[in-house]
């Protein structure tokens, strides 16, 4: 399993291209579709149909936003425990 997290596309999602009632149809589809750069297509077979899935190989870096502090914005209130009356 370790193996599988090097993998840079581990864990990302595949998107249904079109649905097809042979598998001959869906391969060509995949066929048609691979020929395009940066793109993964693979044919899987559903209970009654077969699906063409398909997933960007360009791996886009998110930007890190930071997150603010909530406790800055707030005004800091002492809590006076010394004044409590005692029962």
């Amino acid at each position: 399993m370790t193996e599988n997290n090097k993998n840079s596309l581990f864990e990302k999602p595949w998107n249904n291209d079109s649905f097809f009632q042979t598998y001959e149809e869906a391969d060509r589809r995949r066929s048609f579709l691979q020929d395009e750069e940066d793109i993964q297509v693979k044919v899987k077979k559903l209970s009654e149909r077969f699906v063409v899935k398909t997933r960007n190989t360009k791996i886009v870096e998110k930007e890190k936003v930071k997150k603010k502090n909530k406790n800055v914005n707030q005004k800091f209130k002492p809590t006076n425990k010394t004044n409590r009356r005692k029962r």
